[in-house]
């Protein structure tokens, strides 16, 4: 019996190195949570930056930016923007309202739609001039949209991003000119 040693004493060395396993284990699992807490926290400062960044330049732009989200139909306008077409800077399912379809020329919105379709993560610009009808005047625009695309191995189109920028007529003219010779 004294080769087999105290029963007693191997189950408290087994526990002795199941707890220090379980500690162990519980330690690593507590620096990885705090890792994470790191990273999730700097995740939201980059975030929050970003937001700032792209309110500080939506707020100083003298152009028409926005953005529209496909998930939720809803098509966002920088203050500018909003105030220079007026309407409120959200705007739920632009397609549906009035006021949207009296201002832009619906054969502008079909090819936007048909070019904004046919983009991809490898080509996610749009260029193309438009019309708008603001105060019985008609203002011609350059709109640049960039298409967002999810991260995922098929990639899907979640929204996208733009800007009108306007153009008188002269540059409208020359602007497609150029267009035709290229």
């Amino acid at each position: 019996l004294k080769e087999i040693g105290d029963p007693k004493k191997k189950i408290s060395d087994k526990n002795t190195v199941y707890d220090f396993e379980a500690q162990t284990i519980q330690s690593v699992r507590d620096k990885l949570n705090n890792y994470e807490l790191v990273l999730s926290k700097k995740n939201i400062d980059n975030l929050r930056f970003e937001q700032q960044k792209s309110g500080f330049f939506s707020d100083v732009s003298a152009d028409i930016l926005f953005s529209y989200n496909n998930e939720t139909a809803l098509l966002t306008l920088n203050t500018y923007g909003a105030k220079k077409l007026g309407f409120k800077e959200n705007i739920f399912e632009p397609e549906k309202n009035s006021r949207f379809q009296e201002i832009f020329d619906q054969k502008d919105i079909r090819q936007l739609a048909e070019e904004i379709s046919a983009t991809s993560p490898n080509n996610p610009s749009v260029n193309l001039n438009v019309m708008l009808c603001l105060d019985g005047e008609a203002l011609y625009y350059n709109c640049v949209v960039r298409t967002v695309w999810t991260s995922d191995v098929e990639s899907k189109q979640i929204g996208f991003v733009g800007v009108l920028i306007e153009v008188n007529r002269e540059q409208l003219s020359d602007y497609n000119e150029e267009n035709i010779v290229k």
